[in-house]
């Protein structure tokens, strides 16, 4: 529990402050205005302006509860942004330690190999694409795309659960194999047995603000299509998991 609570403020500092102080202010804004607001006085102001005097503290304050309501949402978003790229980190190192397994040792290149860093990123747009936004135009045709939305509908053949549109499918995937970098390398220990080095998988996802202004206030970056987001970063390490036979390998060719 303490590793989870470590790695889900990992890179959110800022973002984790700006939830907490936004939520105890809406929440206390909140109740301060349900027992102390006095709604007769307002509903005069249609009729007469008797209640135009009350009205103003309302009016001033309201603006600053609608601003805080943004920022407690828009963090609330990253968040489970973080928790998919926590997700994904792991799926990463899962997918590269497992296709370690299939090359052969002159075929290693510091241990971690081109096919399993492209299995690792596939791993990692597949965990990514359900927190991926689905709103800008980035269409992917390649067949992981299609695989994955494959997969989506068997999964729901017989089930009788309304499916989202091709359309919609297309740009999260899209977004979500634009926006996710995964990087990989090996933890300490002996470089003459690299078998006994964890994997350790790094994510970086570019999660978009919806609300721009609100995103530059907590300090957004810009990002590959003219967007305010935040860089969202989570890592994930898994036991290597190489075999100690002549070839190094289980002579398993994954699909």
């Amino acid at each position: 529990m303490k590793q989870f609570c470590c790695e889900l403020f990992y890179s959110m500092e800022t973002l984790a402050a700006a939830w907490v102080i936004s939520g105890v202010f809406v929440f206390f804004l909140t109740i301060y205005a349900l027992r102390f607001i006095q709604w007769r006085p307002l509903l005069k102001l249609h009729r007469e302006e008797n209640g135009a005097a009350y009205a103003l503290d309302f009016v001033m304050i309201f603006p600053i509860y609608v601003i805080l309501v943004a920022v407690f949402l828009e963090t609330t978003l990253m968040f489970q942004a973080k928790i998919g790229t926590m997700f994904a980190a792991y799926t990463a190192a899962r997918s590269a330690s497992v296709h370690t397994t299939v090359a052969l040792p002159e075929d290693r290149n510091g241990f971690i190999t081109d096919e399993a860093f492209l299995y690792a990123k596939r791993s990692a747009v597949y965990a990514m694409t359900p927190f991926a936004c689905g709103m800008k135009e980035t269409p992917s045709t390649s067949q992981n795309c299609t695989n994955f939305w494959n997969a989506y509908d068997d999964y729901l053949e017989g089930k009788n659960k309304p499916a989202i549109s091709t359309a919609y499918r297309v740009k999260k995937y899209g977004y979500a194999e634009i926006a996710t970098n995964v990087s990989l390398e090996l933890g300490e220990g002996d470089d003459s047995q690299p078998w006994t080095r964890d994997i350790i998988a790094t994510i970086e996802y570019e999660a978009p603000f919806f609300l721009p202004y609100i995103g530059k206030l907590l300090g957004g970056k810009q990002g590959q299509f003219s967007d305010v987001v935040s860089i969202i970063v989570s890592t994930a390490a898994i036991q290597n998991e190489c075999p100690q036979n002549e070839t190094g390998s289980l002579g398993i060719q994954y699909p």
